[in-house]
């Protein structure tokens, strides 16, 4: 039934119960940031009581927004939820010429208490916590504006069948709208969660908790903060329900944009891959991407529940070293459905087309797939074909673990042995592997197998004998650090296109920032240890004494800073030590004639040993 009288309330907390949560102010002696979260929630609390079920009232005001006041009032205790009722539309109050009992009111609001309702289990449900925070609490209020006395009405059905105001059900509620407020900005800022945990931490409110008095910081959850930030990326990330829907129209929005993209197949297929790369990127492959690509694949990176038959997502990047920054600098990503060598032969296929640049050499880890793609992608070019290269770090890496798996305790003399063929620069590592397999091969002949299959067959890819230069992927390494540590947190997995947003937006201008910042000289120049001390080796030279040494310095237009006579100076000293490796290989393969019993020549292709 409904009410007959709505007595007037000049101060809506007469009736509405006071917030749990305040305020609190810096104190002049202490130093806090500015924008930290200074609140205290003071729990349990206590709810009002009425003299009938259903309490109605008139509060000040006659405008929506004064109502929507009034509402933010309430949920500062309780976070009632709005329901729309079908029974009370907003209607015109001027209806001519229509029949019917004329409209008493302009809108009316209704909210119901957020455990109202009774739960549904949904069957054959994999959740393991299926208790819900519903329990069928009838009360409710209305608000809503009276045409006839122009005022703001409530009618208020407070008695709840639980305490919303323990302190048992303020654990398990939803944060109070004013923290709430402060969450959604700090979000909407770009804050991550370790920036805004920092600025939950207030030391001198942790310093006031008593039995009833809580600090808001303490309610404030991960997967909460997470929730916020993954659905402001989705509004934009998120094109279409379908994953690679998305992409297709992500690639055509990138496409507008000027970046080259390659979408070969937008469907749950092994063939899928999606290649982008910026008309910036591909102008510091132009510019700086001649001598050598880094490349590798990271996994679980995003979520790959799209993919059937237990696929993955693979990401690949392909790096080179930018000479402005000192650092590794990404220029171009692509997603792959597999991990096999078709995608990395299509991808280098694409680029290669696309900038028309051929590398001088490739470093990647020890995968085979990476090997055999780059390979097949350049085979037109024969011998001009570029260097496959493999990290040193992984290759020991890989090395030392099939060494302990199938040596135990006798592996630690293999490695060693293994690290000096590695290693050696002047004689030729198929002359030390030889001399490893006398040894090992009455010892344990499935690991001297496992080594002529494995290493022997690809020892022009790791061995230091047929190569200079660059011998790790760490540029590559840390680029993965970078990506999940401060763009994308690894405890979670984000759906492909939500991915493809951070790399396009966040992550794109992050390396264009830093490299107009190094230009322009408001950041230095990042060396690694070799750069520096080969930096102060040529600087010890005087132009009198590289004059006599035959050294010329050569400025190239696009010189911005580092070794610039470098080059320059190792030039004559690797020309002889090539010739002197040369008449050294040509002593020492004489000198071990009396091992042509030893495996020298595993199964596989021939090797070729010119550089």
């Amino acid at each position: 039934m409904r009410p007959t009288s709505y007595p007037f309330i000049g101060d809506i907390y007469e009736v509405v119960p006071l917030p749990f949560t305040q305020s609190i102010p810096t104190p002049s002696s202490a130093t806090a940031v500015p924008n930290s979260l200074r609140m205290l929630r003071r729990a349990p609390g206590f709810g009002p009581t009425f003299p009938t079920p259903i309490h109605s009232f008139t509060i000040p005001g006659c405008t929506r927004a004064e109502a929507k006041d009034f509402i933010t009032a309430m949920q500062a205790t309780v976070m009632w939820s709005r329901q729309q009722s079908p029974k009370k539309k907003i209607v015109n109050p001027i209806r001519t010429g229509k029949r019917g009992r004329p409209a008493d009111h302009f809108f009316w609001i209704d909210l119901i208490c957020p455990r109202s309702g009774i739960h549904k289990a949904v069957p054959n449900s994999r959740k393991q916590h299926t208790l819900s925070r519903k329990c069928g609490c009838k009360s409710k209020f209305s608000i809503f504006h009276h045409i006839k006395t122009n005022t703001l009405r409530v009618e208020w059905s407070w008695i709840h069948n639980h305490n919303p105001f323990s302190e048992d059900e303020m654990k398990i509620n939803h944060l109070p709208k004013m923290v709430e407020d402060w969450l959604t900005e700090r979000v909407v800022a770009g804050l991550s969660w370790n920036a805004i945990y920092e600025l939950s931490l207030c030391q001198d409110l942790f310093a006031m908790v008593e039995p009833g008095v809580v600090p808001e910081a303490s309610y404030i959850k991960y997967d909460h903060v997470r929730y916020l930030i993954r659905t402001r990326m989705a509004v934009v990330a998120k094109r279409d329900a379908d994953p690679f829907v998305s992409i297709t129209l992500w690639a055509s929005n990138l496409q507008q944009q000027g970046w080259s993209t390659l979408l070969a197949s937008s469907r749950d297929s092994p063939d899928f891959i999606f290649a982008f790369q910026s008309p910036w990127q591909q102008q510091q492959l132009l510019n700086h991407g001649q001598g050598m690509y880094m490349i590798d694949s990271t996994h679980n990176t995003v979520d790959n529940a799209s993919l059937s038959d237990g696929r993955k997502f693979c990401l690949y990047t392909i790096v080179i070293r930018d000479p402005v920054v000192g650092k590794g600098l990404p220029v171009c990503w692509a997603f792959t459905a597999s991990a096999a060598a078709e995608p990395v032969e299509q991808l280098l296929r694409w680029l290669r087309q696309t900038t028309g640049i051929v590398p001088c050499a490739i470093m990647s880890d020890c995968a085979l797939a990476i090997k055999n793609g780059a390979t097949a992608a350049y085979a037109d070019l024969g011998a001009q074909a570029p260097k496959i290269y493999w990290c040193v770090f992984h290759v020991l890496k890989a090395f030392k673990s099939k060494a302990i798996s199938y040596l135990q305790d006798n592996s630690e003399d293999v490695i060693t042995k293994f690290c000096n063929v590695l290693y050696e620069q002047r004689v030729c590592p198929e002359i030390l592997l030889a001399r490893l397999y006398v040894k090992w091969s009455r010892i344990n002949p499935a690991f001297v197998r496992y080594v002529q299959i494995q290493w022997h067959t690809n020892v022009t890819h790791w061995a230091m004998y047929f190569r200079s230069g660059t011998h790790t992927n760490n540029y590559v390494e840390a680029w993965h650090r970078k990506l999940k540590g401060q763009f994308s947190d690894s405890r979670e997995r984000r759906r492909i296109d939500e991915l493809v947003q951070v790399l396009t937006d966040q992550v794109h201008t992050s390396f264009v920032m830093t490299q107009i910042q190094v230009a322009q000289g408001i950041k230095r120049q990042t060396t690694n240890k070799f750069q520096s001390l080969a930096k102060a080796s040529i600087d010890g030279y005087s132009p009198v004494v590289m004059s006599l040494l035959g050294i010329h310095v050569i400025r190239h237009a696009n010189y911005v800073g580092g070794l610039t006579a470098y080059d320059e100076f190792l030039a004559p000293q690797q020309e002889r030590r090539r010739r002197w490796k040369s008449e050294e290989n040509v002593r020492a393969a004489t000198s071990l004639s009396s091992l042509a019993t030893a495996p020298i020549n595993p199964p596989g292709s021939p090797i070729d040993h010119s550089k």
